[in-house]
């Protein structure tokens, strides 16, 4: 059984995860499915290394064939008291644009939040820089409400939770993996070693 500050210390973690991903590119929409089947899922060595973004640290790791382990260490002068969180990341290309699926490790039933799976479009510029921006809830609730976009989800307090089956998932991105609403405000990372 675990204690109360192993129960709280998952907590904690889960809540930087999120809130790392918030500092990104906003409030990002979340999905109970992967974004990729496993036919769709590629290795780039060149993402593997640490990046920093705004104080952040990310470190990539290869974990198994095809799928990255993310350590996130937070920017200590603003998140004292957290070490890091850890991330199962995939990459995939659907159309002319790269993804990343990205969920938190551990088992979120031992704190009673959902697991869920955070898209993101990613871009390599050079060997030594990328951004990434996740998929915008606000965005994405607005066009369900008008009508723009159809696509299965839970809306739970305003949160959109997209429900749909993993090819859902790839023609909704697909087809706004241009729209700067869709994905905005992407952030820069710049690799240290």
């Amino acid at each position: 059984m675990k204690s109360i500050q192993d129960v709280a210390r998952c907590v904690m973690f889960y809540f930087l995860a999120f809130g790392l991903a918030v500092l990104i590119a906003g409030c990002p929409a979340r999905s109970l499915q992967p974004l990729f089947a496993e036919k769709d899922v590629v290795f780039n060595p060149l993402i593997l290394g640490t990046w920093v973004n705004k104080g952040d640290v990310y470190t990539f790791r290869q974990a198994g064939e095809k799928d990255y382990e993310v350590v996130v260490r937070p920017d200590t002068s603003s998140n004292k008291g957290v070490d890091s969180v850890v991330y199962t990341v995939q990459l995939g290309k659907l159309g002319n644009s790269w993804f990343l699926d990205s969920s938190p490790e551990g088992d979120p039933r031992d704190f009673h939040l959902l697991a869920a799976h955070i898209i993101s479009k990613f871009e390599l510029q050079s060997a030594d820089s990328f951004s990434i921006a996740s998929l915008e809830s606000d965005w994405l609730k607005k066009k369900i409400d008008d009508g723009s976009v159809t696509a299965a989800h839970v809306n739970r307090d305003g949160d959109i939770i997209l429900t749909g089956a993993t090819d859902e998932l790839q023609q909704l991105v697909s087809r706004y993996a241009d729209d700067s609403g869709a994905f905005p405000n992407p952030g820069e990372f710049v690799r240290v070693k």
